[in-house]
């Protein structure tokens, strides 16, 4: 006798059985390295809370420096300038705090999206790890509270899994391409209101249908484990699968884009200094294995919607990419973003957006010797959010010749001299102190072949 999808499966057959199997290995491999990663970055994070808030206690909790101008008594400038008969001065100005000593209360942004993008795939991998039950009981048992739990913690867990890498796509776009982050307050708020929002959509078609009142459950068997009961097809397409598909589609646009921008940087050297140049196509690995874990899934429940349901092998084909989100997950972040998930001290509260460690994939030789970058005319100001047409938002936003004029002539831009192209003028200025074997006293001589005037160089390097 034919059985429904909707109805308990007893005894399991081989296929689900074997595939169950299969899901629950790689569900528990996904919560026990996504819980890991989890609990190792709360546990740094937390620390370098506390540390942070007990230095500022050590000190009075007044922040800044405690320079003022005037002669400094201590330390190898001191020693240098006492022997050239000069008092060294510190400037103030120049110890000044900057905008990111401010930041520093926070820790780094990617930190905290991977940390909820961690909760998401934790979602995600108890509700295929639950498959370890139906193997347990021989059978998929429809009403049971595993069932229920399995539907909504798969309801839950690929949407938020889905919203988060899209989040992580756009902090990454406009971190990288605009130099623009949001206020640290408004992060929080958006991704409160983000998780409200997932479950507000995962739980309000469940008090919508009284549980399912109408159609023998909300959550029943679908396939090889439980989800949305296939009665209620619009509610998978309008709360499930149709962000899937914007989650997809926004994260190769974006990532693409990205790599277009940096493409487009490399060229006119504003990427110079930066290990690697940083623009290898790795990063076009994220939107991947996302695609490879959730598009086989997508596509079968699609299917079954059309009225042709694929078979039980190949949901539970799907269904094992789909468990091995979380642990790739992991994989990937502590491959490409090594430089902020391991980060230590000072580091974690540093704004790194993690570019250099995108070329994991860039089998460049190294060389010997020392390579020593140059760069001058612009200041690092932070870009404001995009505005105009689709010309501005994919890509970079602005050519480099329409931006330079709104930056402001830093102190590099007076060394730029049009000599030659790709020149830089240098000035060396070099102070000799000679020491008298006979008084064992040094001084400065007074003879012009070794005066302690500045000598200035000023023949142009070229850059290579």
């Amino acid at each position: 006798m034919a059985v429904d999808e909707s109805d308990s499966l007893v005894p399991l057959p081989r296929v689900v059985h074997g595939g169950s199997i299969a899901i629950g290995i790689f569900g528990l491999a996904s919560f026990y390295s996504s819980l890991a990663l989890f609990l190792y970055l709360t546990y740094k994070v937390s620390k370098w809370q506390m540390r942070r808030k007990s230095g500022r206690k050590n000190s009075g909790g007044v922040p800044g420096h405690v320079f003022a101008n005037g002669p400094v008594e201590f330390g190898p400038a001191h020693d240098v300038a006492k022997l050239a008969a000069s008092d060294p001065t510190v400037d103030t100005a120049s110890l000044a705090q900057s905008d990111g000593a401010e930041q520093a209360h926070y820790p780094n942004q990617f930190i905290v999206l991977i940390v909820n993008l961690l909760i998401a795939d934790l979602h995600q991998a108890t509700a295929f790890a639950l498959s370890t039950a139906w193997v347990a009981q021989n059978g998929i048992k429809v009403h049971s509270g595993t069932c229920f739990t399995q539907g909504l913690f798969i309801s839950t867990g690929d949407l938020a899994s889905s919203c988060f890498m899209s989040a992580v796509a756009i902090h990454t776009f406009y971190s990288i391409v605009y130099n623009y982050r949001p206020p640290h307050k408004s992060l929080y708020v958006y991704i409160s209101l983000l998780w409200v929002f997932i479950y507000l959509i995962s739980l309000l078609p469940v008090a919508g249908t009284l549980n399912g009142a109408s159609a023998g459950g909300f959550f029943v068997r679908a396939g090889a484990w439980c989800w949305i009961n296939r009665e209620y097809g619009d509610i998978r397409l309008l709360t499930h699968y149709i962000f899937i598909f914007i989650g997809i589609i926004l994260s190769w646009s974006l990532y693409t884009a990205i790599y277009i921008s940096l493409r487009r940087q490399q060229k006119r050297g504003d990427l110079a200094g930066t290990k690697n140049s940083g623009y290898h196509p790795a990063f076009l690995v994220y939107p991947v294995i996302y695609l490879i874990c959730i598009l086989p899934l997508a596509i079968g429940r699609v299917a079954t919607m059309a009225g042709k349901e694929p078979s039980l092998g190949y949901f539970c084909f799907a269904g094992s990419l789909a468990a091995s989100n979380g642990w790739l997950d992991v994989l990937l972040f502590t491959t490409t973003r090594r430089s902020i998930v391991f980060a230590q001290g000072d580091d974690i509260g540093k704004e790194d957006t993690g570019v250099t460690t995108f070329t994991f994939m860039n089998w460049t030789p190294n060389t010997f010797g020392n390579t020593v970058w140059v760069r001058g005319g612009r200041n690092e100001q932070p870009r404001k959010p995009p505005t105009g047409g689709w010309w501005r938002i994919l890509g970079d936003p602005e050519p480099q010749e329409q931006r330079q004029p709104r930056l402001g002539k830093s102190l590099s831009q007076t060394s730029l001299t049009p000599l030659e192209r790709n020149a830089i003028q240098m000035e060396v200025v070099t102070t000799i102190v000679v020491e008298d074997d006979r008084n064992r006293s040094p001084h400065r001589t007074p003879r012009s072949s070794s005066a302690s005037a500045p000598v200035l160089n000023r023949e142009p390097y070229r850059l290579h």
